[in-house]
This record gives structure tokens, C-alpha cells and sequence, in this order.
């Protein structure tokens, strides 16, 4: 298993460290390490710097990608902008991300990985050596600039609560990405994780991968549920994104469907307590 060690990697790692250790502003052994006091000194400030550059950082990227897409859908342009868009979400969160693993780039995936926060969908972003798209709920669509960027990159809609006319209406969207060469990510968790534990998959990622005869690639995330929890405080630290060895489809039919299921959550379960031990 190989690790990110590239100079822009590192670059990233150092610029993002610093930014964490000025904001501590403290040495090892200080009192001010305690969990108190960096909760309530600490996490505010680092929220603060977070929403007050990256909310509008984001509308920018919103904007460039709505108009390159509108200029040409197929522009590599796109993929730059979702990678820096990801890289400034870890940085400016003070989150170093660490990557381990690889995947052959040229194939096409459904990206399945575990859900702790709202960093996984940054920290995949950045780690996979591949455009990928995802599924999202249907409200994220309705907020301005983030739901039209969505809508011109191709980011798929999922109903919640939607019938035959909503899964047709996914259906399309996974089929345009796959003719445009994109992988799909998808969180089969269904929501972010509350405890840090990894929740039973629901079973569509799966059932479109087994479709669309597509490998099922697991990525495992560890340590974003401490660099940013589910709630408002962001807090910061180390992440890794270890790429699994895909999960071929080829054959299998919807009667395989809970094997895969299966194999694909023992990857991932095996993977995050192996990393949760280093």
C-alpha cells in the first residue's frame, strides 16, 4: 500500500500544518493542549477562518464551473476546479490529508465509501486519481449557486421519497456520467454517522454497479469524523483515504446483489479498524 508523498502533497501537508499550528499557537506539553480549552479557543476560530473564506471561496468555484460547463461540459476545467475546490475545503479546515493506495484511471467505478463527514466527499474528491460525480439529496439542489453548479456537472439527484418517476430521473443521471467517462461516488451509509461507527450499506449503490457492470472501488476515510464531526464546529486534524482493490462486476446479476453488498462492507470495516489501530 503506497502513500501520497507527492511535492504538492506535501506542500499542502506543510502549508496546512502551519495554518493549524498558528492558529494553536502552542508547544507540546502546554496546558492549553487540553481538550477544553482547545474546544473553546481553538474550534471557533478555526470555524470562523472556514466559513468566512470558503462560503464565498465556493461561490466562486460554483461560478467558474457553471460557466465552463456552459461553454463546453466535457472541459477539463471542471475536474481542476472540483479538485481545488476539495483542497481548499481541506486546508482552510486545517485538515491534512493523507492518501494510500491507487486505482488504474483510465476504468470507471462506483466509488463506495464510508460517511463520518462532511470532509469524506472533499477528502474523495482529492484522492481519487479520476473524475467522479456523486449522489445528492434533492434539497442541496435548491440552494443557490451550489444546486446550478450541481445541475451543470452532472451531480445526480436522489428523492428521498421519490417514486418510479424520481429513481427514472437518477437512472438518466448515472447514464450520463458513465457515456461522459465519470465515476460515481456514492455514500451507501444513506447519512453521516453520529458516533464515529460504521453504519449497516444500503444496497443501491451496489444494484447500479451490478447494472452498469461497473467495479465497486472502496475508499475507507479515518479521522474525519474527529476534523469535523456532524454539527457546526470544525476542529481540524489529520485524515487518510486508503484506496481498496476494486470489486469486479462483471456477471453479476441482481441475485448477487446482498453477496456484494456484503463483501464490499467487510473491505471497508476491515480497513477502518486496521487504521483506527495504527
Amino acid at each position: 500500500m503506497t502513500e501520497d508523498v507527492s511535492p504538492r502533497s506535501e506542500i499542502r501537508c506543510v502549508l496546512a500544518q502551519a495554518l493549524h499550528s498558528a492558529l494553536f499557537a502552542l508547544e507540546g506539553g502546554s496546558p492549553l493542549r487540553s481538550t477544553l480549552v482547545k474546544r473553546l479557543l481553538f474550534d471557533p476560530v478555526l470555524t470562523f477562518i472556514t466559513l468566512a473564506v470558503m462560503v464565498p471561496a465556493s461561490i466562486l468555484y460554483c461560478i467558474f464551473v457553471i460557466i465552463a460547463a456552459t461553454i463546453n461540459p466535457e472541459t477539463k476545467a471542471i475536474q481542476w476546479a472540483i479538485k481545488a475546490f476539495a483542497r481548499s475545503w481541506l486546508f482552510f479546515t486545517a485538515t491534512r490529508l493523507a492518501v494510500r493506495g491507487t486505482a488504474d484511471s483510465s476504468l470507471q467505478y462506483v466509488v463506495v465509501s464510508n460517511h463520518a463527514s462532511w470532509l469524506d466527499i472533499m477528502a474523495d474528491f482529492a484522492a481519487a486519481p479520476f473524475p467522479i460525480r456523486f449522489l445528492s439529496k434533492a434539497e442541496l439542489f435548491k440552494v443557490p449557486f451550489l444546486g446550478w453548479a450541481f445541475r451543470a456537472i452532472g451531480i445526480i439527484k436522489v428523492e428521498r421519497r421519490g417514486g418510479a418517476a424520481a429513481r427514472r430521473e437518477m437512472n438518466a443521471g448515472v447514464q450520463v456520467a458513465a457515456e461522459r467517462g465519470h465515476s460515481l461516488m456514492v455514500y451507501p451509509e444513506g447519512s453521516r454517522t453520529r458516533t464515529g461507527q460504521l453504519q449497516p450499506f444500503k444496497r443501491g449503490a451496489f444494484a447500479i454497479a451490478i447494472d452498469n457492470q461497473l467495479p465497486v472501488l472502496p475508499i475507507t476515510i479515518h479521522g474525519s469524523f474527529e476534523a469535523w464531526p456532524k454539527g457546526f464546529w470544525v476542529r481540524g486534524g489529520r485524515v487518510i483515504a486508503e484506496i481498496g482493490d476494486p470489486i469486479p462486476t462483471e456477471g453479476l446479476t441482481r441475485e448477487d446483489l446482498n453477496g456484494l453488498v456484503k463483501q464490499t462492507y467487510e473491505a471497508v470495516a476491515e480497513t477502518k479498524a486496521r487504521l483506527e489501530a495504527e
